[in-house]
């Protein structure tokens, strides 16, 4: 009695089974059959299963875009009636359901579901006018999280990042990616956003950029590489002097001052228009310094 109480309280009812310690099948419900018959239905009650944990509505959509089984009638009306229910869930909870429905070989098809259910998603983290767009990229090649939340920072760039949810340390990166992505849609690739943006960035906005913008002229991963490889310096260790090189020969002490130094540095390097030799930069720094 104790596991068919356990069996029928379950979320849906494909997972309402059980195996007994000689791997034989336990269907005390008769729930096979909607395994059988590729179904996706919520344990009855239906109103019952949703309100114990409102997230099964959404996870629902996710098997769907993962198994591609149809949804039972009874079980979209019930999603329909109670999808208000869903904006009061933890929002880090509904993201990790949403980056599963994206990771499904059927994202395109789940995705649309998702618009036809109306769903309200706390703190309003992925727009509706969001999704839509998104629809003609989702049959493309799979997809990492990070490339996909890459794709919802750059589409909706006013974003609420105190409710974004997701990992402080993917936050930092995907503001990287909104910035420097932008550079690339307004100047295409200069030597010096490429410098900014080092190979570990580069192919990620690439490729967010040849997905959005199928339709023009993008350069290849192979393009990027050669042109990267070609740069007089990769990152600031590269430098032949430092902020203390700098203080020294200038009898300054530090400040601010040292971080607008090596960023002048830097791009003259890479516009070719300095030379990194320490007597080169040394006297770039003085000359620099009398404009201060």
């Amino acid at each position: 009695r104790q596991l068919a109480e356990d069996l029928r309280l379950r979320d849906f009812t494909m997972n309402a089974l059980a195996m007994d310690e000689h791997l034989q099948l336990i269907d005390l419900h008769g729930f096979y059959k909607d395994i059988e018959a590729q179904v996706i239905r919520l344990c009855p009650p239906a109103s019952n299963t949703l309100h114990a944990d409102p997230l099964r509505m959404l996870r629902a959509v996710r098997f769907y875009s993962q198994l591609y089984f149809q949804m039972d009638e009874e079980t979209l009306d019930t999603i329909q009636k109670e999808v208000h229910l869903l904006s009061r869930m933890p929002i880090e909870r509904v993201a990790s359901e949403i980056e599963k429905l994206w990771a499904g070989i059927w994202r395109k098809q789940a995705l649309e579901l998702f618009l036809q259910l109306g769903f309200c998603l706390p703190n309003s983290f992925l727009h509706r006018e969001t999704i839509i767009q998104i629809l003609p990229i989702t049959e493309h090649a799979r997809y990492s999280a990070e490339e996909f939340w890459s794709l919802i920072a750059i589409m909706q760039r006013e974003l609420s990042w105190k409710h974004f949810p997701i990992a402080k340390e993917m936050k930092q990166l995907l503001k990287i990616i909104q910035a420097l992505y932008e550079r690339r849609v307004r100047d295409g690739w200069s030597d010096l956003l490429l410098y900014d943006a080092s190979l570990q960035y580069a192919h990620k906005i690439e490729r967010c950029y040849q997905l959005l913008h199928p339709n023009r002229e993008s350069i290849s991963i192979q393009s990027l590489n050669l042109r990267y490889k070609q740069l007089p310096i990769h990152s600031r260790k590269e430098l032949a002097i430092t902020g203390a090189d700098m203080m020294k020969h200038l009898r300054v002490k530090p400040g601010s001052w040292i971080e607008t130094m090596l960023r002048k540095i830097e791009r003259a390097i890479i516009e070719g228009k300095l030379e990194n030799r320490k007597e080169r930069l040394l006297h770039f720094v003085e000359s620099e310094w009398r404009k201060l």
